[in-house]
């Protein structure tokens, strides 16, 4: 189709009518389980973010025929919490375990949430896997290069169903502004804008679970992961998003989010280069990931990606597209326009709303678990965000984090997946 063929009213009418039902987009695939047959869920890291999942899960669980029947984590605390929310919402009481090895050998299951610390996502999602578990995986997919290309590695061999949990690839507006991006209308890409800035002082503190935690109560060794030994620390097990062994902080929290919607609007997979810069300008606390960073991004397909974020004001956030034609406004406002434009070839209505995807019932979060569970019956990998997607967006971030604290610019090699300096 040429661009003159596409016209606004045709495009927007392809992009908000005949709704596509839940899980359309993925190939069909031989069923792993029968109709009436139970899917055996467990969920490792049922704290803050594992029990908004679980909220998800038990939205779907009963139309998906999924069952949750193991919880698992090192701090009893969650281990009690989980444990009653699961007998409250099931009526049923799951299998409770300390360790995700244990829970891998006894737990009897089919697939496995996890909801831990960003730096344990790479290895947990890659045990689980290599045991033989479908797997939905909170984001960052990984924050070290070796670990991210280890596990999408074994992702690739074990052939389960794993699903990212950037849930904006599940949300109707983006399926519908992925159409608009990738259509053509907008012309060949030049640059892409995001700015997400939010006043949150001394946003990721937990001071009163802080004083709460004992040694006792967890297993700090196990919790490392690794990561080099040190004393006990309340802080950076309950703050692992203040502390830079454990977490990038902004880079991992939100922009692997928005970077992971760069790469579904315009279809580009991974960066070529990365410059940063940053730091802790107004929360001056034990916090080592600061609270303002400004990124820089470009891509192949020849566009500049900029990613730019603070916790110290709330002015505003939102995030563009700019074609050579015109421009598609996401995330906080949806409409696509040739404002800024002097000369389009074919004129894009100013402020035409981007509505919808039809057929996708519910919030993203909730059509995010929908979909994961769906493709895990049908044993179809192509979920929404699938493990390359969380591969690419996790390259994007450690390039992005290695940049920001070599303070030049990083280059990633995709034949070699390695980043040098550059």
């Amino acid at each position: 189709m040429s661009d003159n063929d596409l016209s606004r009213r045709g495009f927007l009418g392809t992009a908000t009518t005949a709704g596509l039902a839940l899980g359309a987009l993925a190939a069909p695939a031989e069923r792993t389980k029968a109709p009436g047959e139970r899917l055996s869920v467990g969920i490792v890291g049922p704290g803050g973010r594992g029990r908004g999942l679980l909220n998800s899960f038990f939205q779907v669980a009963k139309e998906q025929g999924a069952e949750l029947t193991a919880v698992c984590d090192l701090w009893n605390r969650n281990r009690e919490r989980s444990l009653q929310l699961v007998k409250e919402a099931s009526g049923k009481e799951p299998k409770v375990f300390r360790h995700l090895d244990d829970m891998l050998d006894k737990g009897g299951l089919d697939a496995i949430i996890i909801a831990t610390s960003d730096h344990a996502h790479a290895q947990q999602l890659r045990r689980c896997v290599e045991a033989g578990k479908h797997v939905y995986c909170e984001k960052p997919f990984a924050n070290v290069l070796d670990e991210a290309n280890a596990t999408i590695d074994a992702c690739r061999k074990a052939e389960k169903v794993v699903t990212l949990g950037t849930q904006r690839r599940s949300d109707p507006h983006y399926l519908a502004a992925q159409e608009v991006a990738r259509s053509g209308i907008l012309g060949p890409l030049v640059r892409v804008q995001i700015v997400q800035n939010v006043y949150s002082p001394y946003r990721w503190r937990r001071d009163a679970d802080v004083k709460a935690l004992r040694e006792k109560d967890v297993d700090w060794k196990a919790f490392l992961m690794g990561r080099p030994e040190r004393k006990f620390d309340p802080r950076q097990y309950l703050e692992f998003r203040l502390f830079h062994d454990f977490s990038t902080g902004i880079i991992d929290q939100w922009m692997t989010h928005l970077i992971d919607t760069v790469h579904m609007l315009t279809g580009a997979t991974f960066p070529k280069s990365a410059v940063a810069h940053g730091g802790t300008y107004a929360w001056k606390d034990h916090r080592e990931n600061g609270d303002t960073v400004s990124v820089l991004l470009e891509y192949p397909q020849g566009f500049l990606c900029s990613y730019s974020s603070t916790l110290v004001n709330g002015f505003g956030s939102g995030c563009s597209i700019l074609g050579r034609k015109g421009t598609l406004e996401y995330e906080k406002v949806w409409r696509i326009s040739s404002d800024g434009v002097e000369r389009a070839k074919e004129k894009i209505e100013s402020a035409s709303a981007i509505k919808p995807k039809a057929g996708y019932a519910g919030n993203m979060d909730i059509i995010h678990m929908r979909n994961w569970l769906e493709c895990v019956r049908r044993g179809d990998r192509q979920t929404h965000c699938t493990a390359e997607h969380g591969y690419q967006h996790a390259i994007a971030c450690i390039l992005a984090d290695r940049a920001l604290h070599s303070g030049q610019r990083m280059v990633f090699d995709e034949k070699t997946r390695t980043i040098r300096k550059g």
